[in-house]
């Protein structure tokens, strides 16, 4: 019954021996790398693995057979039968002491096409961060709650005299006249309730560090950052 479960299964399943050496594959397994049983017996281990994952495979590995019951997870690449790169997020798990299995087990999946979204969202956030920080125009990003920055770029540092760490001590309450921080609050309130209206642009007084007033022009919109409004 049990191996029936294992041999359907989606998650590939190989039990290693403690020299290294493969014990059983499973189908899936097979599926997924593309050799046969014959074939993985055959091959030198590191010529499957991406050599910066191999020794997070090896000190994995050898982690896990110092304890019974010990389990590691991995994210490492793999050169499947097709010579392409496939990512593999594995679990070991130590079962040496159970006689009828007298191995490490490895479950694994293919997540190839999770780590390409990832990549891709990585290399775009890192894109627009840029954009953000190298813009000639000061920006800043704030918190819909607590009004506190959460982010602000070379240009506002620069125009208004405040440090990044400062910045992020503060609120937009920090860079008003005091006259017009009631103002501030109630459109803020409006925003709050109807996001639409933080996209009007507005004539708005801003104070410096050193007191000076200056006049600005406002253009906002509302984000999702780091899980916040």
């Amino acid at each position: 019954h049990f191996r029936a479960l294992i041999e359907n299964s989606a998650d590939a399943l190989i039990i290693v021996m403690p020299d290294g050496q493969f014990r059983d594959v499973s189908p899936s397994a097979k599926r997924i790398l593309g050799y046969s049983e014959e074939e993985l017996h055959g091959i030198k281990k590191a010529e499957l693995v991406h050599p910066e994952d191999l020794q997070v495979i090896r000190h994995a590995f050898f982690d896990v057979i110092r304890t019974p019951d010990a389990i590691q997870t991995i994210e490492v690449r793999i050169k499947v039968a097709s010579g392409r790169l496939t990512w593999l997020h594995a679990t070991l798990h130590n079962l040496l002491h159970e006689p009828s299995i007298g191995g490490v087990v490895i479950n694994f999946n293919d997540i190839t096409e999770r780590k390409t979204i990832e990549k891709a969202l990585q290399d775009s956030e890192e894109k627009y961060r840029f954009l953000f920080y190298v813009n000639p125009q000061p920006m800043w990003i704030y918190d819909t709650e607590t009004y506190r920055f959460l982010e602000v770029n070379l240009s506002a540092v620069k125009h208004y005299g405040y440090s990044h760490e400062e910045f992020l001590s503060m609120t937009l309450m920090d860079i008003r006249p005091k006259e017009d921080i009631e103002k501030l609050r109630k459109k803020l309130s409006q925003i709050n309730v109807n996001p639409g209206l933080s996209h009007s642009q507005e004539v708005w007084r801003h104070l410096k560090k050193n007191g000076e007033l200056i006049y600005v022009e406002i253009k906002s919109h509302s984000i999702e950052y780091t899980g916040r409004s």
